[in-house]
């Protein structure tokens, strides 16, 4: 974890170095954060995959895309395909961002997980189990690929924990 942190500084470090106003100006919306999240994530996507993957309309996806295509982070490939943008600043705020990402995922999987093994079944404890399944399906909800790819078996494993606690 210290290592794949030391690495996200070094290219945090390289980008702050560069001019960055427009890529913080693109990455400022939310909506434009979750597709390149993805594009981050699957290096290369059709725009109906990131409809499907972020949950955003294609309206969106497109509003998205040209707000990171302007910003140089993100290239059209083919008819609606796009991917992280050949230059090294992209291929590098790219990475950045993904591993900033999943550690942030990590860190919140973890959290739910020690919240969860410490509750004991009984009436107040029922809140604590019902917002952390409800955390857990918003993080499944917006970064669900993600965890797949990165947790593979981590959701399955708390909803099915926090299931047996309650019966």
């Amino acid at each position: 974890m210290q290592l794949r942190f030391t690495r996200v500084v070094v290219i945090l470090e390289t980008i702050k170095n560069t001019s960055t106003e427009g890529v913080l100006s693109a990455l400022g919306r939310p909506f434009v954060q979750k597709v390149f999240c993805m594009l981050s994530a699957f290096k290369k996507l059709p725009v109906k995959d990131l409809e499907r993957k972020t949950g955003l309309s294609a309206r969106t996806v497109y509003d998205a895309l040209t707000l990171l295509e302007n910003a140089g982070l993100v290239e059209r490939e083919d008819r609606g395909v796009y991917t992280v943008a050949s230059n090294r600043n992209a291929r590098l705020f790219s990475e950045a961002y993904y591993q900033l990402m999943v550690t942030g995922l990590s860190e919140e999987l973890t959290k739910i997980i020690r919240e969860s093994d410490s509750i004991k079944i009984s009436g107040k404890n029922g809140n604590t189990r019902k917002r952390l399944l409800d955390e857990l399906e918003a993080l499944a909800r917006d970064y669900g690929n993600i965890i797949e790819k990165e947790f593979p078996r981590s959701i399955q494993e708390i909803f099915l924990s926090l299931s047996e606690k309650s019966e």
